[in-house]
């Protein structure tokens, strides 16, 4: 595996590096060498979580074209699907009402126990530039994992979807570098 592949999980981990114990993280094969961290955001060790967002290496974070996420929700236990349908049904609304949007759907692509794939799109918001997000929601012990890629613009081509649909499906949480087993 190549170090830029390495790249996404071992940022998560300098972020968690303080914790006087190793925090899930989530690991995502990628190849990030086109990509540096936009935005990064650490408030974990009991209670909060951390976020990571990478832009594109000639983009920032005010101004992108694609954004990839990583997010650990820390010590939050409920299920994964009890999650996903508050967020589904907090972002819907709030793409609806707040920003007039003409359309904005999910789409659930594949669904277990402890992990959803879904798609996210909106079109025709107030304000705002059409987004094509692929993302999956993952259950860990320590919390709940968010990876997404987002395309501003015109929806995603049937390979660009389905490339970043492969990435999530062969992404998992891991702790110590090691592949965590849901309890």
């Amino acid at each position: 595996m190549s170090l830029a592949k390495k790249l996404l999980p071992a940022a998560f981990l300098i972020l968690s590096a303080c914790s006087p114990i190793p925090l899930e993280t989530s690991y995502v094969p990628v190849d990030t060498s086109n990509w540096k961290v936009g935005y990064a955001y650490d408030d974990g060790f009991l209670g909060k979580g951390t976020l990571i967002e990478l832009v594109k290496n000639d983009e920032s974070v005010d101004s992108w074209s694609q954004l990839l996420t990583i997010q650990f929700m820390e010590g939050v236990t409920e299920s994964v699907s009890s999650y996903y349908q508050k967020y589904k049904t907090t972002l819907t609304e709030k793409a609806k009402n707040n920003l007039e949007c003409h359309t904005a759907s999910f789409n659930t692509i594949e669904q277990s126990k402890n992990s959803i794939i879904y798609e996210w799109l909106t079109n025709g918001c107030l304000g705002k530039n059409d987004q094509h997000e692929i993302a999956k929601l993952m259950k860990g012990n320590d919390g709940l994992h968010r990876v997404a890629y987002v395309k501003k613009g015109a929806e995603m081509a049937n390979q660009e979807r389905n490339h970043w649909i492969g990435v999530f499906r062969n992404s998992y949480v891991e702790k110590d570098l090691q592949r965590v087993m849901v309890k």
